[in-house]
């Protein structure tokens, strides 16, 4: 789960994980309390740094998509930053670090679409969405 990652208002910038085992028990008994794991996103304030001396205004991280080993995350700019950017860091088993910025494209927006149903299991699309011009 991903938390609000403010950091111009001092949030801390983290996620949150919880066993599978954990929630299924939890969801068969709603007295059981659910333990989690808080992972903090490590340097983060080093790629918003990044992005300030492009002259772009950082706002948080909007949504998240993970794999086996790393964590991708879009980030929300100001509505006057012309670029939109994805984060990857790697996701360890006490902190997401290492960060890159592996895009920044101008004039659009990311969206992850996760579709579920009962008979399959999630399917992740990243989309990039620019206006024609």
């Amino acid at each position: 789960m991903l938390s609000e990652s403010r950091l111009q208002d001092q949030a801390e910038a983290k996620l949150y994980t919880v066993a599978l085992a954990d929630l299924d028990r939890q969801l068969a008994d709603s007295t059981y309390v659910l333990p989690y794991q808080k992972l903090p996103l490590n340097n983060l304030a080093r790629m918003q740094a990044k992005m300030a001396a492009l002259g772009q205004r950082y706002e948080g991280l909007e949504a998240l998509l993970l794999t086996k080993d790393a964590a991708y995350f879009s980030v929300e700019t100001t509505t006057p930053s012309a670029n939109c950017y994805l984060l990857k860091g790697r996701l360890g088993a006490t902190a997401v670090e290492n960060w890159e910025g592996i895009a920044a494209y101008k004039g659009g927006y990311f969206i992850i679409n996760d579709k579920y149903t009962p008979a399959r299991p999630y399917r992740t699309t990243l989309l990039y969405l620019r206006a024609r011009k």
